[in-house]
């Protein structure tokens, strides 16, 4: 379901906009590549193109469950994190990634597609949907 919904917002916008197909295929493989090399344990030296790229030790951090997981939110690009004020660099690796202890998470997929929009409401979705708290 994720990888029919991630190709899609990869190919229909491309091809919306006049790309060819070709293109656009490159594009997405481009996407996709980065984004599972983004959430591979790996160390990759980028170099200089971590600050244009989403590199896997940037990413990282957006997965931290402290105030660093409110950095780093882009998917290939570096550059909307610049151009939005949300990147962030620090030093190392965070020591823990993941949910904070004690945050709400669905066990069901029909629960995992509304939490998103649960999150104001976290009191009443662990409720009413039966989620957990780790």
């Amino acid at each position: 379901m994720n990888l029919a919904w991630n190709l899609a917002a990869d190919l229909l916008p491309p091809l919306a906009l006049g790309l060819d197909a070709r293109t656009a295929a490159m594009l997405a493989t481009f996407r996709g590549t980065v984004s599972v090399l983004q959430h591979a344990n790996v160390r990759l030296h980028a170099g200089p193109l971590r600050y244009v790229l989403a590199t896997p030790d940037l990413h990282r951090w957006h997965h931290a469950p402290d105030a660093h997981g409110r950095t780093n939110y882009g998917s290939t690009l570096a550059l909307w994190d610049h151009l939005f004020g949300t990147f962030s660099d620090p030093v190392g690796a965070p020591a823990r990634v993941g949910l904070a202890p004690g945050d709400v998470h669905p066990r069901a997929l029909r629960d995992a597609l509304v939490w998103p929009w649960c999150a104001a409401h976290r009191d009443r979705c662990a409720l009413v949907r039966g989620w957990a708290a780790r």
